[in-house]
């Protein structure tokens, strides 16, 4: 819906500009991110467990991929 469209445009922005600026740890960031983005997306409740457990996978995950892996620097 357009509604969705709206919040998702904001937690990009809002996640973009986090980075940025330092001002959130990528980690929190990318889980607050997806976890916001998962739940507008989500038709219903019983999503949110999946959609939480795809958010911490993805931000702790990916830190580990990017810093260890890559060694690349993250904010």
């Amino acid at each position: 819906s357009n509604t969705t469209s709206w919040i998702l445009l904001a937690a990009t922005v809002t996640y973009v500009a986090s980075l940025q600026l330092s001002m959130l740890d990528y980690r929190l960031a990318t889980v607050g991110f997806t976890l916001l983005a998962g739940i507008a997306c989500s038709p219903t409740r019983r999503h949110w467990v999946p959609v939480t457990a795809l958010a911490l996978v993805l931000g702790l995950g990916l830190h580990y991929l990017f810093t260890q892996i890559l060694i690349i620097d993250l904010p």
